[in-house]
């Protein structure tokens, strides 16, 4: 898979699974930055977010019901993760309405992604990637598009360890597709 240099020199990359278990286990470690997607019209939060507001009793459904998380391309929302979850931090992208997200918009968001996760320097991150819980992305171009985006970044990506969490489907063929490009 191209972008394997990008966690080269001692940096992790990992998968999880996406449901309660893979979320419990991707937060053990301490400092991990949850990064996840919201479409508008989207509600309550499917995926990561999904598990997020499982986990935090509705909080995020609460949030989308007073306004204060919308979902609208080019939102960026951080919220506090302690004391509802052991991640230090969540940050919520808006991905637009779900029926004009494309490839180009896809390629956007993860730019955007990239680009919060240079800003904030967490050591440890956890992430899904922008609509693939949705499945309006196939798996094998969106973690491509991932790498692509932290090389082509013009500052450093220093996140030590990344774990993406999505089903075991497209885990597997992330597995599949890395076999193939060695």
């Amino acid at each position: 898979m191209t972008g394997a240099a990008a966690f080269s020199s001692g940096r992790a990359f990992g998968v999880a699974d996406l449901d309660l278990r893979g979320l419990d286990e991707s937060l053990v470690e301490r400092g991990i930055t949850l990064v996840s997607g919201l479409f508008v019209d989207e509600r309550p939060p499917h995926g990561l977010l999904g598990l997020v507001d499982w986990r935090t009793s509705g909080h995020l459904s609460r949030l989308c019901l007073d306004g204060r998380l919308t979902g609208v391309e080019g939102e960026r929302v951080l919220l506090p993760g302690r004391p509802r979850l052991p991640a230090e931090r969540i940050v919520v992208l808006g991905l637009g309405f779900r029926s004009s997200f494309d490839e180009p918009r896809y390629q956007k968001a993860v730019e955007t992604l990239v680009d919060v996760l240079v800003g904030l320097r967490p050591r440890r991150a956890v992430i899904e990637l922008p609509g693939r819980h949705a499945g309006v992305i196939e798996p094998v171009p969106a973690l491509t598009h991932l790498f692509a985006a932290i090389e082509a970044h013009p500052e450093p990506f220093e996140v030590e360890s990344l774990v993406v969490v999505d089903d075991r489907s497209a885990q597997k063929l992330w597995a599949e597709n890395r076999g193939k490009r060695r």
